[in-house]
């Protein structure tokens, strides 16, 4: 069981106010109840719900929030030009011939990959302390680019085999 929450923001919320929000309106769990800690290399935990697992993602406009049964990592971004030095130093040969493999389009290739490493790294629970040129994103079959409003959003899941933009849970921020 997968579910993945999307919403709108003009301003930055925080991400444990967001769980909490999503706790309150979609899981049946008073926020007050959920204690969220930290591992040690900082991906957020419900100590007192370990069989809930969650990971978010912000972007300007927008944060996303995907919660499983399993471990799972999310990251969402806005499609927009990209420097171009960041998958020459980041992205492993297969990942930049995928890139760059025609002119067009190039900007949606490089968030595909960009936001899969992220969504896989943050699922492992390690965040940067693996080298995004130490994995080709290529040869995992948990993790998903979705192309979403403007946004790629990627899902890296054992529960997961494939996600759609349909199934997004697109929600109000009160």
């Amino acid at each position: 069981m997968i579910k993945i929450f999307i919403a709108e923001t003009e301003s930055k919320i925080t991400s444990d106010s967001f769980i909490e929000f999503l706790a309150d309106n979609y899981l049946g769990i008073k926020h007050e109840k959920l204690t969220i800690g930290r591992n040690e290399y900082g991906k957020p935990v419900l100590v007192n719900f370990p069989d809930i697992h969650y990971n978010i993602s912000h972007t300007k406009g927008l944060i996303a929030c995907a919660i499983s049964d399993s471990c799972v990592g999310i990251d969402i971004e806005r499609i927009r030009p990209f420097n171009k030095r960041i998958p020459e130093r980041f992205f492993t040969r297969n990942e930049l011939e995928y890139v760059y493999i025609e002119k067009e389009e190039q900007d949606i290739r490089f968030y595909e990959i960009w936001t899969q490493k992220e969504a896989y790294v943050k699922w492992l629970g390690k965040g940067m302390a693996v080298p995004f040129e130490s994995f080709n994103v290529f040869d995992d079959k948990r993790i998903y680019a979705v192309h979403f409003d403007g946004f790629v959003v990627s899902i890296c899941s054992e529960a997961i085999h494939e996600i759609k933009a349909d199934e997004f849970i697109k929600i109000a921020l009160q």
